[in-house]
């Protein structure tokens, strides 16, 4: 118990300013005047009262609708679909880069996982634009995706974690591009399989661009006009 609540006060203090809200509108009207890559995000944590032991596993199918791909490749990840359908598309990316089981993978093997839901930024000529692309590789990994101590010390406690909301928000795109943004406040459970830690939750802003068109790099069962993901960004507000 003492470890878990001191990693939960580190990660508070060590967690510095998000990205702002302002900065994200102004991706929607180009994707180029994007925000700067910012430290990550600083989360509110709160007990699951009555939760104590382990808790059900992620479903590694729990992407909604769409004919997906099948199985995702690994147990406790989140299967990307197969749709045109903005928001059910960006429904299972947002639950994607909340929700694993560090049992079942590293944390650079679930990274890599979710960067195959990502298409190249383009310029509106159609053009990759690689600096982009790797930038937004960049706040995934070190901004969005659970940092790797507290992917080790939910390990520890054979932890696994499920990302949940309930509804989605419009924060606006480029429909000539068909490209969208939508936010969603999600609680972040992560329920131990120790027996002796409790379950505890981590509240969080998390939104997701993504385009769906034919000028997306498309994988799997994916055809022109599905849905990829340019870019996840950590909207949590500084001090939560």
């Amino acid at each position: 118990m003492a470890k878990r609540s001191k990693w939960l006060i580190a990660g508070s203090i060590i967690g510095a300013a998000v990205i702002l809200f302002g900065l994200v509108i102004g991706i929607t009207t180009n994707l180029f005047r994007g925000p700067e890559a910012s430290p990550g995000p600083s989360s509110s944590t709160s007990p699951v009262p009555g939760a104590t032991g382990a808790g059900p596993s992620p479903s590694a199918s729990a992407s909604p609708g769409g004919e997906g791909q099948g199985s995702a490749p690994v147990e406790g990840w989140v299967k990307e679909p197969a749709t045109s359908d903005p928001e059910e598309y960006a429904t299972a990316a947002i639950r994607a880069v909340t929700t694993f089981d560090p049992a079942q993978s590293s944390r650079d093997e679930w990274v890599a996982y979710l960067e195959s839901w990502m298409t190249p930024a383009l310029e509106n000529n159609g053009e990759p634009n690689q600096k982009v692309t790797d930038m937004n590789k960049r706040v995934l990994r070190s901004e969005v995706a659970m940092d790797a101590e507290q992917w080790e010390y939910i390990a520890s406690v054979r932890g696994t974690v499920e990302g949940q909301f309930e509804q989605l928000e419009s924060l606006g795109g480029r429909a000539e591009y068909q490209e969208y943004v939508l936010l969603a406040d999600v609680q972040q459970m992560v329920r131990p399989g120790d027996g002796q830690t409790d379950a505890w939750a981590e509240a969080r802003r998390v939104s997701v661009y993504i385009e769906c068109s034919d000028r997306v790099e498309h994988t799997g069962s994916q055809k022109p006009g599905d849905c990829k993901v340019i870019r996840w960004a950590d909207q949590t507000p500084e001090g939560e």
